[in-house]
């Protein structure tokens, strides 16, 4: 999220909550972390279950009160979206469900509640398909060692050479990457004069 949001309301979490969850509050006693972490865990539930009385009861006329709001920033609205959503398929892949189905469930249910409620479409959905491919990601320790070895040996760094470095690379790659980079352009600039030279003096 953007900005300092310490004046937020409460919302899932309360204040201590969250600066518990970014590490800036610690607890001396272990048993008052206990059960810091039992109501965050509690009130996550609650939450998340807490959406079924949104989805299936929030009133149109409400509901687009909440559309027309003026956020401070609607890119933190979709940003907890999305963690919402990365927050659910966690939750499937660690339990073993199908992500799919719950998917299809939920574009399903905002067609019928979401229609009978609000403004939704009223759609029958025929089919649902989502189409995941994962690949497991490089080490830092792994993508160091190509990218120095291809920088030791002259060969040049692709694009992708340095989009993985900057993204997965430790400090030392990126370093590399950008001490490779300024290296590239000095050469670059020499080989300029040097056929600036060799054009004037033959």
């Amino acid at each position: 999220m953007t900005g300092d949001d310490s004046e937020r309301a409460r919302g899932m979490f309360d204040s201590v909550d969250r600066e518990y969850l970014r590490g800036q509050k610690e607890y001396q006693v272990p048993q008052s972390e206990y059960e810091r972490r039992k109501v965050i865990r509690q009130r996550l539930f609650d939450g998340i279950v807490d959406f079924v009385e949104a989805q299936q009861r929030l009133s149109n006329w409400n509901w687009q009160k909440f559309l027309d709001q003026d956020f401070e920033d609607e890119n933190d609205l979709i940003d907890g979206m999305a963690s919402a959503i990365a927050l659910f398929y966690e939750y499937h892949q660690a339990k073993n469900k199908d992500f799919e189905r719950t998917l299809g469930r939920a574009i399903e249910e905002a067609h019928t509640q979401g229609w009978a409620k609000r403004d939704m479409p009223n759609h029958e959905v025929r089919n649902v398909e989502l189409d995941i491919d994962t690949a497991d990601r490089p080490s830092p320790k792994e993508v160091r060692a190509r990218i120095t070895q291809k920088i030791s040996d002259g060969v040049p760094l692709t694009d992708t050479d340095i989009a993985e470095g900057l993204r997965w690379g430790d400090i030392e790659t990126k370093n590399a990457i950008e001490e490779h980079g300024k290296r590239q352009k000095e050469e670059r600039a020499l080989d300029k004069k040097r056929e600036w030279f060799e054009h004037k003096w033959g």
